[in-house]
């Protein structure tokens, strides 16, 4: 039997229990938690449409509005259309609560090319965050630009398969193209976990799921226990100590 088969048939029922579920408030940010939705759900498979750019606004590349001119004062960032707005917000606190890494818009029901991700500490110095909190990026028409020749195996966990974990084979270094919520376009070289984790959410806006890339075979391996010690690595490396999920499958994310 397939991993295809065989997660049909041990969550078929899961995933209308998951859409149903009441959202409950977050405390710790400004939207809603939303119920995330399970495998086999029909939203996980379809290939996300772009977000209309009229529905971001149009910022600049780099974090300096398309806009400002040289001694000018930037204009205020352009509003999210009110859906989107909520959208972010809720997915935000979505994320913060299930104390994961990513969660993309088909896990809570809304097929739109849009991802949160937490900040590893390169994207928090960047934004001039301290090190010190949990911040979340927002990534509206994500897509990776290019690629490294170097791939690494590592282990994935996905809320929207609950109790499954895959061996996944993934570039280790990309260069990623994401539009934030301020309506700027971002840049950025990832490597390690973070060019993971970005991935993974790009695949689910594509319809793509962990076990469509899963390498059988390797679990209890070797080579499986180094794809481990690898992710433990790059988790110390690239985000804050006691900011870190709990739990060896956290960071898979979505």
């Amino acid at each position: 039997m397939s991993h295809v088969q065989e997660m049909e048939r041990s969550t078929g029922a899961r995933a209308e229990k998951a859409v149903e579920a009441p959202p409950a408030v977050n405390p710790i940010a400004s939207g809603r938690v939303l119920p995330i939705v399970t495998y086999p759900a029909a939203v996980l498979r379809e290939v996300c449409p772009l977000v209309p750019k009229e529905d971001y606004g149009g910022g600049g590349a780099g974090g300096v509005p398309a806009s400002a001119s040289e001694g000018a004062e930037a204009p205020p960032p352009p509003a999210l259309a009110p859906w989107l707005d909520e959208l972010v917000n809720n997915m935000r606190a979505t994320l913060a609560f299930q104390d994961g890494m990513g969660l993309a818009a088909p896990q809570v029901g809304v097929s739109a090319r849009v991802f949160v991700m937490r900040r590893c500490r390169k994207l928090q110095r960047a934004r001039g965050e301290p090190l010190t909190r949990r911040s979340f990026e927002v990534c509206i028409n994500p897509r990776v630009r290019r690629a490294g020749e170097r791939e690494d195996i590592g282990s994935e966990a996905c809320f929207s398969l609950p109790q499954y974990d895959a061996f996944v084979r993934r570039p280790y270094t990309i260069s990623a193209e994401w539009v934030d919520e301020t309506g700027t376009k971002r840049r950025e070289t990832l490597q390690g976990l973070p060019a993971v984790v970005f991935q993974h959410e790009l695949d689910h806006l594509d319809g793509v799921l962990i076990l469509d890339k899963d390498i059988s075979g390797i679990a209890g391996t070797p080579e499986g226990a180094e794809a481990s010690r690898r992710f433990t690595e790059s988790l110390n490396r690239h985000y804050t100590p006691g900011l870190r999920p709990a739990g060896p499958a956290a960071p898979a994310t979505s």
